[in-house]
């Protein structure tokens, strides 16, 4: 599946992390360009609350 963070116990195999990922692409095609951004932000926001919004620290440490 790529790509794996190992921050907490997956509560999803991998089947089922395909399932919803293949019904998401499916829904995402009957959805309007706004929907498909305001669903992928919020993923983006999960990840970066789960990182502690490092690329945020990084950034500022380069200043």
């Amino acid at each position: 599946m790529g790509q794996s963070f190992h921050y907490r116990p997956a509560d999803f195999t991998d089947a089922e992390v395909e399932a919803l990922r293949l019904k998401l692409l499916d829904a995402a095609g009957r959805m309007t360009e706004d929907q498909v951004l305001m669903l992928a932000d919020a993923l983006h926001e999960v990840m970066r609350r789960r990182r502690g919004s490092r690329a945020f620290q990084r950034a500022n440490l380069s200043h």
